[in-house]
Formats: structure tokens, sequence, C-alpha cells
């Protein structure tokens, strides 16, 4: 049985985007007490189109909803179990787990990333279900990715993609990656 084990920068990625949604909410929170209890804007009248208004609240929604997808999507435990032969991907924040068997995924195949703030590279496994990518565990925020991808050995093997950023997009998009 493997466990993921998160990287040091893995981990502070996570807390970071935890932390800008605990700031964002609470930050929110006050504008609207503050407008509600006290009856005042807190720009003077006329200083704020209602444009700029309406970029500021959009500027905001978009951190939020960034910092939610980071700490959503990324902040996961993931069990592989070679006995069985099932992965568990369990959310941190929401603990709620999904299960797969080896057999629910068509293949796996992986890519080299590059974090250009650090100046390193990760490896990324990109699990495969009905030729679209189902999972990712990525380097990035896991230490043992050689360790989880030996544990994956019994799916099948894709091969390994060069483009990490086509692989991104069509992740994004829910679009096919293998014919």
């Amino acid at each position: 049985m493997v466990h993921s084990k998160f990287r040091l920068w893995g981990l502070i990625a996570i807390t970071v985007s935890i932390l800008l949604l605990l700031f964002i909410l609470t930050f929110s929170s006050f504008l609207i007490y503050y407008i509600i209890s006290f009856h005042k804007l807190i720009a003077r009248p006329g200083s704020l189109k209602p444009y700029q208004a309406v970029i500021f609240i959009l500027f905001f929604m978009l951190l939020f909803i960034a910092a939610l997808r980071s700490v959503y999507l990324s902040a996961m435990i993931i069990t592989i179990d070679t006995d069985f032969k099932t992965i568990v991907f369990k959310r941190v924040l929401t603990r709620v787990s999904k299960s797969y068997t080896f057999d629910d995924f068509d293949c796996y195949l992986d890519t080299i990333a590059t974090n250009r703030k650090a100046g390193e590279t990760y490896r990324v496994l990109y699990l495969i279900k009905n030729k679209k990518i189902e999972r990712v565990i990525t380097g990035f925020y896991y230490s043992n990715i050689e360790e989880m991808q030996a544990a994956i050995s019994d799916i099948k093997y894709w091969g390994f993609q060069e483009k990490y950023s086509f692989l991104a997009r069509q992740m994004l998009l829910n679009k096919k990656v293998i014919d």
C-alpha cells in the first residue's frame, strides 16, 4: 500500500491558497457587514465609478474562485492499494473520497512539467478514463511520485508525453487525449 506524501513546496502552496481564501472571505464579510450595519460606503460617494466597483468585485471573486479551485483540486490524500488494485483520492478539506479500481482506467501517461519560478521540473501522471484525463498525480505536491507510479504499474502505460501544456489544456477543456 502506498500513501501520498506531501512535498514542502506543495504543502506551502496549498497553505497559501487556504490563507488567501480565508483572507478574501474575511475581507468580503467585513465589507458587507460594514455597509449593512453602518449604512456607509468605504469610499467617498462619487470617488468610485460603478464600472470600477464592478471590476473590483470581479477581481476578488476571481481570486476567491482561483484559490478555492486550487485547494479543492490539489489538496488530496492518495492511497494506492496494490493488493486490491484500487486508488482512493480523498480531498483534504471536504474529506470526500473517490475510489477507483485499476480496471476503471484505460491507461496512464506521464510527462515532465516545469516550475519556472523555482527553476525545477517534476513528473506528472495522468490517469485516463474514457480517453479523457480523469485524475492527475503531480510531483509538485507529492514527494513520492516515483513510488506511486510504480504502484500503478498494472495500469496500461500509454507512454511519455512531451507536451505538458497540451495535456493541461485538454484536461481543462475536458477533451480526449488519446484516440
